[in-house]
């Protein structure tokens, strides 16, 4: 039977992990040295590469023949790990291993020696997962394990695993994949399946995985099933409900150069067009996140088209860094929830992203302390009455002379 694409292409070697460099050359470097840890924590978003470079670890201190820190991947240990056949290669998951039976027949088993390579390596997949008892009863183990002994541990949400947990491994934090990055295998990945898809086609498929590699591959798979070895834009963009990117495009021009008008007449084409709203909502980003680029003079990298790279750094040279910060602002503060219509939350914030409200707000400050330095004057007309009615009074005053009251003799 034919594996799905995210197994059937998963990286093999350190050098195929991509968006990872930094800890890859790490690694690399830990095994050249032979300054293997007893316990890594692999941490960062789903699809990031953290079990796949677990396994590429696990064989790299096992191989017989690494080459410059990589696993030769040929021989038998290699070949066993990547089969799933090695008996010193145990991953465990902690969502449905969670409980302290689980680690405590680990602490029994551990003091066995490999059969083959050097390292007996557990990975503990979701290890966030094992109630507080299992963590307190591997603690021990992940601290002094026997020497023949490396743990990998992988979770998405690092910060409910116990601080003393982290303190006792190498922690390296896996980014969430560029869109770049993720077109990027997803090109060669097509290549090497013979399907015929555009640049702007594998653009929408790596939009829509947010970051995470093995999303974009089951899409791309899930493509090729329904539709065929050649895929047009359209059709992808059907299929993912998404499109209308020359709206999106047009919605962020009109947002900066606070056209509310124009702004809702496109979010209504889009919203009746059956398009993705959150979709809509993360392009936007990503187009005023270039914007700030460009106007910081920084370098565009953007797989769109050199005509749209054009007008994004016309932007950022029309625009202020304040009026794109605002918009930038108004666009992060978009929540969308399930109680809701996506369309509500989404008009709102983009009203407030193309009106410059704190603009109105400085105007009705002045007004209120324009009017607080009002001055009543006897001469305005406003304050004659006033005046007079006081000057009357002194002059009764001074016309009424004080009267005495006469002492009452007593008898």
């Amino acid at each position: 039977m034919d594996q799905v694409f995210y197994r059937k292409w998963r990286p093999r070697k350190f050098s195929e992990v991509i968006g990872q460099d930094s800890i890859v050359q790490t690694l690399c470097n830990a095994v050249n040295l032979n300054r293997i840890a007893h316990a890594y924590l692999f941490t960062g978003s789903k699809g990031s590469g953290k079990t796949s470079t677990a396994r590429i670890m696990a064989k790299a201190i096992n191989c017989r023949n690494p080459i410059d820190g990589e696993p030769d991947n040929e021989c038998q240990i290699c070949v066993d790990i990547d089969s799933m056949k090695s008996l010193d290669l145990i991953e465990i998951d902690a969502a449905s291993h969670r409980g302290i039976d689980d680690i405590r027949s680990l602490k029994n088993n551990v003091n066995f020696k490999p059969t083959a390579g050097k390292y007996k390596i557990y990975i503990i997949d979701e290890v966030h997962m094992l109630t507080e008892a299992a963590f307190n009863a591997l603690l021990k183990t992940l601290e002094e394990p026997p020497p023949h002994i490396v743990f990998i541990l992988a979770t998405t949400e690092v910060h409910k695993v116990l601080p003393t947990i982290v303190s006792r491994c190498q922690r390296f934090n896996f980014l969430s994949l560029k869109v770049e990055d993720i077109v990027f295998r997803l090109k060669k990945l097509s290549l090497d399946e013979g399907v015929e898809i555009g640049g702007d086609a594998l653009l929408q498929v790596a939009q829509v995985a947010s970051g995470s590699l093995r999303d974009a591959e089951n899409i791309f798979e899930r493509l090729i099933l329904t539709y065929g070895s050649k895929l047009e834009l359209e059709t992808v963009q059907n299929a993912l409900n998404v499109g209308y990117e020359n709206e999106s495009f047009d919605l962020i021009r009109y947002i900066l150069c606070g056209d509310t008008k124009k702004c809702l007449e496109i979010i209504h084409t889009i919203e009746i067009g059956g398009n993705n709203l959150r979709f809509t909502h993360k392009t936007l980003l990503e187009y005023i996140r270039l914007v700030l680029h460009a106007k910081t003079s920084a370098e565009i990298i953007s797989p769109l088209s050199d005509e749209k790279v054009k007008t994004i750094r016309e932007w950022g040279k029309q625009y202020s860094l304040s009026r794109i910060l605002y918009c930038f602002n108004r666009l992060l503060e978009i929540k969308f929830s399930r109680d809701l219509m996506d369309v509500l939350p989404f008009e709102l914030g983009i009203v407030e992203a193309s009106t410059d409200i704190s603009n109105d707000i400085h105007n009705q400050e002045m007004d209120i302390k324009d009017s607080s330095n009002i001055r009543i004057d006897k001469n305005d007309n406003f304050g004659t009455g006033i005046s007079e009615k006081k000057d009357n009074v002194d002059l009764i005053k001074q016309k009424v002379p004080e009267q005495k009251v006469p002492e009452q003799k007593v008898p």
